[in-house]
């Protein structure tokens, strides 16, 4: 019966893709040259999400497969137009590839456009490592998405896109830098990973990208991980607290909902100059969280989720992940249970980062527990590194009596997930595990622990299985409004309910850089002044901690 269900879902989902397609994505009639379908094959943005997954693909209509037949090139005015407006982008780096992204502004958007790309080993493109043409339409938002082969590992590179044009040779993209991986077998000493996360732009400018952008052009950062929410599906009318107007208002006015909804959302966030400016800069591993579909959305629904106003829930979620596909520089994987997107990345001997999909309705599948689980006990490198979307310290769960919707937002929401983790990190004797968290727009440094395995002891940190550091918001509002004098008071509440918290703020915005060595992991909490003024992003070090390799737990803390 599941089996059934499954497909009946599968051609559901093919369908809609076929509906949502611009003019109509009708396999070609007769014997249509395949010369436009193996340019747009280059394109990852045409591609399933899901490599095992084909028939959510995007095809090439039949209008843009008889343009490029007919019009070899671009056949177009003279006064045509295209732009870069959206920058570029790279990511899910390997040690032989990386991901590089952009996206076309034409002025005519019913006809594909030829797209060429270069990386390179210099800055001014004379040494070209790998290039290729390719192909966009409206049928994929007119994005690009290359997986660039055969690369050197642990090499920096350069990137950029060119389009013909009537009134020129070409146009060209801003460069992008991006680094490979090193090989698995490297031995590496040090590693610098930006962590961020909730990015709701009507709430605040983006000044931590704009640092991270920085730090990654001085060499100080070496990746960037997106733990969620990186945008939001919110209506003009749920957005609170200091709300920014103009350019920053939500757009579409109204909540996300349907593949368009959510190309134009995704449109508006990669405007902003300071999330380019990042992009521009260094690659970028990232995973969805709810915000991407819905708040506190997972495989079933989601509460906001209005079937009279949003319609099916499945097409919704359907839309909202092609849409994230085409829009993020993520690479399409294996599904191995149907819309799940975790995965894991190797920096050589040194660190694995791993990404759990927790957004289902059990959080862990057995299947995908099972991965997990086997990511933590047989990873070849020193350091684990989770780059996880919900809260796994203890929080309080209820309150009177009466349960707190939050706990459905945290792994102790689902204590067989979390006991089953932490039992395994303690009869594997699993070491050198860091969870790094988003989602709650607020900052945490825990040691994790379960007193019925191993008594914890709060003076000492003796008992702790591994530590947890949770980031701030890049923007988005604290669960104590922003304001001061509640964060003071929360603050003060929390050790009732964690033993093992080492430090915890819910007024700042900022994000985490993790710095990896052979000795210690130590977490550095990056706080900007202001998100509400456009020149508030002066930042400043808020707290470090850090813990000993071997000990599982923060042995050396600063909290200024």
């Amino acid at each position: 019966m599941r089996h059934i269900l499954a497909v009946c879902i599968l051609l559901k989902l093919a369908a809609f893709c076929a509906a949502v397609a611009a003019s109509g994505t009708a396999a070609a009639k007769g014997d249509l040259n395949r010369q436009g379908v193996e340019l747009a094959d280059g394109n990852l943005a045409f591609a399933s999400p899901f490599l095992n997954i084909p028939e959510l693909a995007v095809p090439l209509s039949d209008d843009h497969k008889r343009h490029v037949l007919l019009g070899k090139r671009q056949a177009v005015p003279e006064d045509f137009v295209i732009e870069f407006k959206h920058g570029v982008a790279s990511g899910d780096p390997l040690h032989d590839a990386l991901i590089i992204w952009t996206r076309v502004s034409p002025s005519i958007n019913t006809i594909p456009i030829h797209v060429d790309w270069q990386v390179s080993r210099d800055p001014s493109f004379h040494i070209i490592a790998q290039s290729g043409q390719t192909l966009t339409t409206s049928d994929v938002d007119f994005t690009v998405k290359i997986d660039v082969r055969g690369l050197i590992p642990d090499t920096p590179y350069f990137f950029r896109f060119l389009s013909p044009s009537p009134a020129s040779d070409s146009i060209i993209s801003p460069t992008g830098r991006a680094r490979t991986l090193p090989a698995a077998s490297a031995i590496k000493d040090h590693l610098r990973i930006a962590a961020v996360s909730c990015a709701n732009m009507p709430h605040g400018f983006y000044h931590a990208y704009a640092r991270i952008a920085d730090h990654a052009r001085a060499g100080q950062v070496d990746l960037v991980l997106m733990l969620g929410d990186y945008i939001y599906e919110h209506a003009p009318k749920m957005v609170v607290s200091g709300r920014l107007r103009g350019e920053r208002e939500p757009n579409p006015p109204r909540i996300t909902a349907t593949l368009a909804d959510y190309r134009t959302r995704h449109s508006q966030y990669r405007l902003d100059k300071d999330l380019q400016k990042m992009h521009q800069e260094v690659a970028m591993i990232a995973i969805p969280d709810d915000h991407e579909i819905s708040d506190n959305a997972n495989s079933q629904g989601a509460p906001n989720h209005d079937p009279a106003r949003d319609g099916p829930w499945g097409e919704r979620r359907l839309g909202a992940l092609r849409a994230w596909h085409e829009w993020m520089p993520v690479r399409p994987d294996i599904s191995r249970d149907l819309f799940k997107v975790f995965r894991s990345f190797q920096y050589g001997q040194l660190a694995s980062i791993v990404l759990p999909d927790l957004r289902q309705r059990r959080m862990l599948s057995d299947e995908q527990e099972r991965w997990f689980h086997g990511q933590l006990t047989n990873s070849s490198a020193q350091w684990k590194i989770v780059g996880n979307q919900v809260l796994l310290a203890p929080i309080v769960q209820q309150v009177l009596g009466f349960e707190i919707p939050l706990t459905s937002d945290a792994w102790v929401g689902y204590p067989r997930s979390r006991t089953n983790l932490l039992r395994l990190m303690h009869e594997r004797k699993i070491n050198d595990t860091v969870f790094l968290t988003g989602d709650i727009h607020s900052s945490w440094a825990s040691n994790i622990y379960l007193d019925e395995l191993q008594p914890y002891n709060k003076m000492s940190g003796q008992g702790s299985l591994l530590v947890e550091y949770v980031g701030p918001s890049v923007t988005s509002q604290s669960p104590t409004a922003d304001q001061r004098w509640l964060s003071k008071l929360a603050e003060k509440i929390v050790p009732k309910f964690n033993k093992g918290i080492h430090f915890n703020d819910f007024y700042r915005h900022g994000y985490m850089v993790l710095d990896v060595n052979r000795d210690r992991a130590r977490c550095e909490y990056h706080f900007v002044e202001n998100v509400k003024t456009v020149d508030g992003g002066s930042e400043y070090l808020g707290a470090v901690l850090e813990t000993a390799s071997g000990s599982n737990r923060i042995t050396r803390s600063f909290v200024a």
